[in-house]
């Protein structure tokens, strides 16, 4: 079997407008807002040719199972049932913590 391995840009996002809407039953409030895509991204590369489930991410110091590329490639194989491990590295530019997406980005380009 030949491996398998992708490499993505995760774009940063800033919030143009955010509206909050009706709570729902759930408890959750409905969304609406609108986004701008900038040229400031990570690069998000991931690999299936392993049996371990692992991410690399330098200079963030956060627990993989935190981490919101991680918790999607996990919640993927699950549903999915392949692949049944996956190396990610990131290559972080998008300030952690900075309100540009760079988390949700990383687990859409996993995804993706």
């Amino acid at each position: 079997m030949s491996a398998t391995a992708a490499s993505v840009d995760a774009q940063a996002k800033i919030n143009l407008r955010l509206c909050v809407l009706a709570r729902e039953a759930s408890g959750y409030h409905q969304l609406e807002s609108l986004f701008l895509r900038i040229d400031l991204a990570d690069t998000v590369r991931v690999a299936t040719d392993t049996t371990q489930r692992e991410l690399h991410c330098p200079g963030l110091e956060l627990p993989q199972e935190q981490n919101l590329a991680y918790r999607a490639a996990v919640a993927f194989t699950e549903a999915a049932g392949w692949p049944t491990g996956f190396h990610i590295s990131i290559d972080k530019r998008i300030p952690a913590g900075g309100g540009l997406g760079g988390g949700s980005a990383d687990a859409g380009a996993v995804l993706r």
